[in-house]
């Protein structure tokens, strides 16, 4: 490769250099100018003693539709809520799973109802039918039916 191709390449990397510095510059400033109005907004609040809660609320439905306006993004905020929502539905029901008490556990065996003299076989699961004597006699009763 000669010393002017070389040249022009480099010429062109300066170019790009520049721009993409400049292109850096706006962004920062831009961020900048957000973080005032952000800023300014939460000072005017406080300064009117009024939460900032509130401005969120009346922009509410702005901000819905502009969430789903982004549906269509493989990233952003749209696609955050939904992993977060979908993280906070699925610990809900393991929530839910842990909270709700356990039913007494009867061991297995055969079970005689001295009323009825019916007999039950339980084996892994707990039959319906004595499940339904544990709630009318009660736990411990059934358990000593077991022979």
């Amino acid at each position: 490769m000669s010393i002017s191709a070389l040249d022009q390449k480099l010429d062109m990397y300066r170019s790009e250099l520049k721009r993409l510095e400049e292109a850096r510059t706006a962004i920062a400033e831009k961020e900048e100018r957000t973080q005032k109005i952000i800023t300014d907004m939460e000072d005017a609040c406080k300064a009117l003693d009024i939460p900032v809660e509130e401005i969120f609320r009346r922009l509410e439905k702005r901000i819905e539709r502009w969430i789903k306006s982004r549906s269509n993004e493989d990233e952003g905020i749209h696609q955050h809520l939904k992993s977060y929502y979908a993280r906070v539905i699925s610990e809900g029901h393991k929530e839910k799973a842990k909270a709700r008490p356990a039913e007494p556990k009867l061991p297995t065996g055969t079970y005689l109802n001295p009323y009825t003299q019916e007999t039950l076989e339980k084996r892994t699961r707990t039959p319906a039918q004595l499940s339904e004597w544990v709630s009318i006699y009660g736990l411990g009763t059934v358990e000593t039916w077991r022979r």
